[in-house]
């Protein structure tokens, strides 16, 4: 399967996750290892699209957790480690703050807050700052980040005071809910 169709079919299980039936049984036992296999999470690891990337990992923080239990949490665990430590993660600058804290929310969700992998991921998401917050327009975005940080327990304080530096300059344009909402993400962040 291509990059993109896994994602989309990982993306699509994901929505069917935790229904009654045996759907579940029978995509755990015939479809996860062919859609899974060593292949084709090198493949999606070491590619150069970032958007199919997090879409997985993004799904197999769904599947592995919560009530659906869809997958096996040590193969999605396996998989998304994986990833991080593939050519598509160790570029930051590819990146956008919504495909960042869905890494980071899929990574917590699976346990993985201190998994080497996630972070390294978590520092170079820190050390690239700079360049993925220039390509942010919104302060929805940013909250994104410092939410993925809290979750991840990532104490960076630079990273979050460069996220507050840019909120500052957007949020002018916001709306007075906008504006709650971000101040209380962020103070949320850094509070945890």
């Amino acid at each position: 399967a291509s990059q993109q169709a896994l994602s989309n079919v990982l993306y699509g299980a994901s929505g069917f996750a935790g229904r009654q039936g045996d759907w579940g049984k029978l995509v755990r036992q015939h479809v996860w290892d062919k859609l899974l296999g060593e292949q084709q999470i090198t493949r999606l690891a070491n590619g150069k699209t970032v958007r199919y990337a997090a879409d997985v990992v993004r799904a197999l923080g769904w599947l592995a957790s919560g009530k659906s239990h869809a997958i096996d949490r040590s193969k999605a665990q396996h998989c998304v480690l994986q990833i991080l430590q593939g050519l598509v993660a160790s570029d930051i600058s590819a990146w956008n703050p919504l495909d960042i804290g869905a890494v980071a929310w899929a990574c917590a969700r699976l346990g993985l807050q201190r998994a080497p992998a996630c972070d390294a991921f978590m520092h170079r998401v820190a050390d690239g700052a700079q360049q993925w917050l220039a390509t942010v327009n919104s302060p929805q975005a940013l909250t994104q980040v410092a939410w993925a940080c809290a979750l991840m327990q990532f104490k960076h304080t630079q990273l979050l005071d460069a996220v507050v530096r840019s909120g500052s300059k957007l949020i002018k344009v916001c709306s007075n809910d906008e504006k709650r909402r971000f101040a209380a993400t962020i103070a949320w962040a850094v509070a945890v």
